[in-house]
C-alpha cells in the first residue's frame, strides 16, 4: 500500500518546471523525468553582453528553484492537509527553507 510520503516523493519526482527569465534570452525546464534544460534564445550570445547573460540565467535558475518549491509546497498541502508545513516548521519536524 503506497504511503502519503510515497505519493508525495512520486509527485515532486514527476513536476515539470518551465521558466523564462525577465528579458527572454534564457528558459529553464525540467521534465517529468526530473532532466533539466537550460536552452537559450537563438543569437543570445550576439545580442547581450556576457554580464547581462549572466543576469538572465540567474533570474531564470532562481524563478525555477522558486517555482519548483512553490509546487512542492502546493503538493505537501494537497496530500498532507493545508496545515501540514505550519504545523511541522513549528514543530522542527519538517526542515527550514534554505533558500534565503
Amino acid at each position: 500500500m503506497q504511503t502519503l510520503l510515497d505519493r508525495y516523493e512520486q509527485a515532486t519526482q514527476r513536476l515539470p518546471i518551465a521558466v523564462t527569465s525577465p528579458g527572454g534570452w534564457v528558459t529553464v525546464r525540467r521534465s517529468e523525468t526530473g532532466e533539466v534544460s537550460v536552452t537559450l534564445r537563438r543569437h543570445t550570445l550576439a545580442r547581450i553582453t556576457e554580464r547581462e547573460l549572466a543576469a538572465e540565467l540567474r533570474h531564470a535558475l532562481n524563478d525555477a528553484y522558486r517555482t519548483y518549491r512553490d509546487e512542492c509546497r502546493k503538493l505537501r498541502r494537497a496530500i498532507f492537509g493545508p496545515d501540514y508545513d505550519e504545523i511541522h516548521t513549528r514543530s522542527g519536524e519538517w526542515a527550514p527553507d534554505i533558500s534565503r
